[in-house]
């Protein structure tokens, strides 16, 4: 058994690389264990087992995250999700705001046979009045004007450019 403070390469004790070891014990524990040599400092002074006891090592979620951003999600597809995860449509704590301004406009949660239209075309303007509740079969008619329209202003746009070139 080594000593506290003993210093041997990776290979002298059957570790990967070539770099150098130190045999210490936890700070907080006592548990004797080899640690990675940084600058001549030892890479951490704790077992994992005390450094998950420490409040800044635990996983954080939600609102203690670091990269919080107020629960609201833009997803590939241009839909707004919010974080709420009481709710029973919700998929990994988030739920699409849309559903959750149309079941308030109604009164009532949406059916499963149920989805939400935004009027405009625009996925994340989830005013109530841009939103109605319509039938899965029907959703996809009532999307194949906008999908005209939007050939067509998209086609302007590329002639005002060229005009502008």
């Amino acid at each position: 058994m080594p000593k506290v403070g003993e210093i041997k390469r990776g290979k002298e004790i059957n570790r990967k690389g070539t770099g150098r070891y130190i045999w210490i014990a936890c700070e907080d524990c006592g548990k004797e264990r080899w640690v990675v040599l940084r600058n001549w400092r030892a890479d951490s002074m704790r077992c994992r087992s005390c450094a998950m006891k420490i409040s800044r090592y635990k996983p954080r979620g939600g609102k203690e995250h670091p990269m919080w951003n107020g629960g609201r999600i833009i997803t590939s597809g241009g839909y707004v999700r919010v974080h709420y995860p009481n709710h029973p449509d919700a998929v990994n704590n988030y739920v699409l705001e849309h559903r959750l301004v149309l079941e308030q406009k109604l009164g009532r949660p949406l059916k499963s046979t149920e989805v939400g239209h935004h009027l405009n075309g625009i996925k994340a303007d989830n005013r109530p009045e841009n939103l109605v509740a319509v039938p899965r079969g029907c959703h996809i008619h009532l999307a194949e004007p906008f999908k005209e329209r939007i050939k067509q202003l998209e086609a302007q746009v590329e002639e005002l450019q060229a005009q502008l070139k």
